[in-house]
């Protein structure tokens, strides 16, 4: 297979030729905002400086940074369980307005940017402002993404990004 490249070609090229037809060829390279997620061993707040558990009795970690952060987010919630890893990133803006034209203009942004590492989204979102990105098939280990406008109240507003990992085992229950 690819017998017309040479040698040193194919160590060049066949890595982009196999990601095009969605192979997942290097997990560093996909992960959401560089987060280890392959790594089911060591805890977030082990890997990370940044990262600490949020609650004893929990699986959630939060980190005020990401190896690979983006502008318009602030924080990053990880859900990992030793012997699966990461499970779930979900990701925040800075407050905004609720309802404005700031905050629907940064839910686009951040869609933009996800649409370049992940493609064109698969629909856009009924009840929230944003967007839903579903694979058929686990692509660059993601299993879904969705961007939104969340208000957690009337007073305030921000930017999630929810990315969905593929957890091998059931999620235990705290």
């Amino acid at each position: 297979m690819f017998s017309f490249l040479s040698s040193p070609m194919k160590r060049f090229f066949l890595p982009l030729i196999l990601s095009a037809c969605g192979f997942i060829v290097n997990p560093v390279l996909a992960t959401p905002f560089g987060f280890a997620t392959w790594d089911s061993k060591t805890s977030p707040a082990e890997t990370y400086d940044y990262c600490k558990k949020l609650l004893d009795s929990s699986y959630w970690f939060i980190c005020d940074d990401a190896p690979e952060p983006h502008v318009d987010l602030e924080k990053y919630y990880l859900l990992f369980i030793e012997d699966i890893g990461i499970c779930d990133i979900t990701a925040y803006s800075k407050d905004f307005t609720p309802f404005s034209d700031e905050l629907d203009n940064t839910v686009d942004r951040v869609a933009y940017h996800i649409k370049l590492n992940y493609g064109e989204w698969t629909k856009r979102l009924d009840n929230y402002y944003g967007y839903d990105w579903n694979f058929d098939n686990i692509r660059s280990g993601v299993s879904g993404i969705k961007v939104m406008a969340s208000h957690p109240d009337r007073s305030r507003g921000h930017v999630r990004v929810m990315f969905d990992l593929p957890c091998t085992k059931p999620i235990p229950r705290n």
